[in-house]
């Protein structure tokens, strides 16, 4: 009955339905849905109970079998939405069951991408969600080379390869021979795009990496192309013992590479041949989720993993976890776990580490959850922890513009913050924060605040507080609002004795800043000194507006230091 389906045979289909017991299996509408045999499927559908494969919608949108089958879907419009979670990210996004903000999600994106590759979707890749570049997984999915021309062909995605360039050396070394002191050489790069014909081992397009077997052998063990790398090791003689440390941003062993990237065949091949690894193998696959790698390694290495190796996958990937803690009773968690979750927002593995690990942590994991504006997180850590924070906390939530984050630890925490949180409010733009600062707590801010608004062009902020706040500016932030010069005017306003402005004229002058020089001069601002005929000005750098020195750095300045970074420092806004 499966071939019967498979060619479109329905006459037979039935006959066999009705007078034969062998029945068909899942590949039977599968198949029949592929090859476009609409009635073949509408009777297994309405006879047989075998149902079919998550593939059938997927290889029948991909065929183009979609439009004739349009008056079977829509008189099981009730089924549609459960027959479409059965389907992969290409066939849901051609019909419409994925919305907009679904489709801003990168991995779903990238997933329906995916399936037009693995599938040899024929239709217009221009359809497809907007993405801006395709990372190597993407392109290992392309199946033919009528695909990769087409994905070559979209000039605003293969036009960005330099996001994944990977640089390999031509040489095995052994992992105990390298000291990592001297820079490797560069032999061949690989860009993202190479992993389509390193997947497919499409060889006239590798000939230049040929030349180069050693490293190209290190790119497919990093890459997972489990055929290159055996067609190297029997076309090219590269042994896969001596291939050594894979230079991977930093240099790796081998293994400890294949199995952090979950690349069990590869793997394989490699203990196969009698390559080593380290305790970083099973902690790499661990943390990535890749049970099957870990399992393996358990079975067939020594190495284990290491102490601590829980911290990054607790939580995130329970199975790994329980799998690990049957097997090394002498594993345990840190605060590292926690800190690190609640930081990263990601508030099921902060509860689940509370819960059912009974993990520690420390006044980090409210600080960092603070820091990236999580809002669920806090309270939870609040109301379930007793490690508390400190008053970076606010700081942080102030700085990176979380005003419910600053509400929340002002109305329910003790730790307060410094003049920090204002500040850098001030710094981001962030008034709203700057204006509920200053109405509900006393810790004020410095003249930073208004040099660093200033800086930014964040008019408003200035003007509030030279309206609200006595802490005033420094020349500072006249030298730094040359670029902005509404918020120049403003401060030349406040500026009655004309002293900063003086002062942000001189050090244009001494530091040879041209541009800010002449706009200083155009506003109206007058130096001590003049330049000289002889006078070389430097360049305009954008980046003396983005840094700012510490009262250390400025304490240094006033007493003489010349050395070059305490220029640097005395001249750039805001520490990241």
């Amino acid at each position: 009955m499966d071939k019967a389906a498979r060619r479109g045979h329905l006459a037979m289909v039935r006959f066999l339905h009705t007078y034969r017991s062998e029945g068909c299996s899942q590949e039977a509408m599968a198949s029949a849905a592929h090859l476009g045999h609409l009635a073949v499927v509408q009777f297994l559908h309405q006879h047989r109970t075998e149902g079919t494969t998550t593939d059938a919608i997927d290889w029948a949108a991909a065929s183009g079998h979609l439009r004739p089958s349009f008056d079977m879907w829509t008189q099981v419009a009730d089924l549609q939405p459960l027959i479409l979670a059965f389907a992969g990210p290409l066939t849901q996004y051609l019909c419409g069951a994925l919305d907009d903000k679904q489709l801003q999600n990168n991995v779903l994106t990238s997933g329906i991408w995916r399936d037009a590759f693995r599938l040899d979707w024929p239709g217009d890749l221009d359809r497809l969600p907007a993405l801006e570049y395709l990372v190597p997984k993407d392109y290992r999915c392309i199946r033919s080379r009528a695909m990769y021309a087409k994905v070559l062909a979209i000039r605003s995605i293969a036009g960005k390869p330099l996001y994944f360039k990977r640089a390999y050396c031509n040489k095995s070394m052994p992992p105990h021979e390298h000291c990592g002191r001297e820079p490797w050489p560069c032999d061949i790069e690989i860009r993202a795009k190479d992993a389509a014909p390193m997947e497919n081992l499409w060889l006239d397009l590798l000939a230049s990496f040929l030349e180069r077997p050693v490293a190209l052998a290190q790119a497919a063990i990093a890459g997972g192309h489990i055929e290159l790398l055996r067609y190297l090791n029997r076309e090219k003689s590269v042994d896969i013992a001596d291939v050594g440390y894979v230079l991977h941003f930093p240099p790796r062993v081998a293994m400890d590479v294949a199995a952090t990237n979950g690349h069990l065949e590869v793997l394989q091949l490699l203990h196969d041949g009698g390559a080593s690894c380290t305790t970083a193998a099973m902690d790499g696959a661990a943390a990535n989720g890749y049970l099957s790698v870990v399992q393996w390694l358990h079975d067939n290495r020594t190495e284990g993993c290491s102490e601590h190796v829980l911290d990054t996958v607790a939580g995130r990937h329970p199975n790994v976890a329980t799998y690990l803690l049957q097997r090394y009773s002498s594993l345990s968690l840190s605060s590292a776990a926690l800190d690190g979750a609640a930081k990263d927002d990601y508030i099921d593995v902060v509860v689940e580490l509370h819960e059912k690990w009974h993990a520690p942590c420390t006044t980090k994991a409210l600080d960092g959850a603070a820091y990236s504006g999580d809002l669920d997180i806090v309270r939870f850590l609040h109301e379930h922890r007793d490690e508390g924070c400190t008053p970076l906390a606010m700081d942080a939530a102030a700085q990176e513009g979380h005003l419910d984050v600053v509400t929340f630890l002002t109305e329910h925490r003790t730790e307060g913050c410094t003049v920090n949180a204002m500040d850098h409010a001030a710094r981001g733009g962030h008034e709203d924060i700057v204006v509920y600062l200053h109405t509900h707590r006393s810790e004020g801010c410095t003249t930073r605040a208004i040099d660093w608004a200033a800086s930014a062009g964040h008019l408003s902020v200035v003007q509030f507080l030279l309206r609200e706040r006595a802490e005033g500016f420094t020349f500072r932030g006249i030298f730094w609002a040359a670029k902005h010069p509404e918020v120049l005017a403003v401060l030349l306003e406040h500026d009655v004795t004309k002293k900063r402005a003086a002062d942000a004229v001189d050090t244009a002058l001494k530091f040879s800043y041209r541009d800010v020089y002449e706009r200083l001069r155009a506003a109206g601002c007058l130096g001590t000194s003049r330049p000289s005929h002889e006078m070389s000005w430097i360049a305009p750098n954008p980046n003396i507006f983005l840094y700012i020195s510490d009262d250390a750095d400025e304490d240094a300045y006033d007493e003489g230091d010349s050395d070059a970074l305490q220029v640097v420092q005395y001249l750039m806004p805001c520490r990241p």
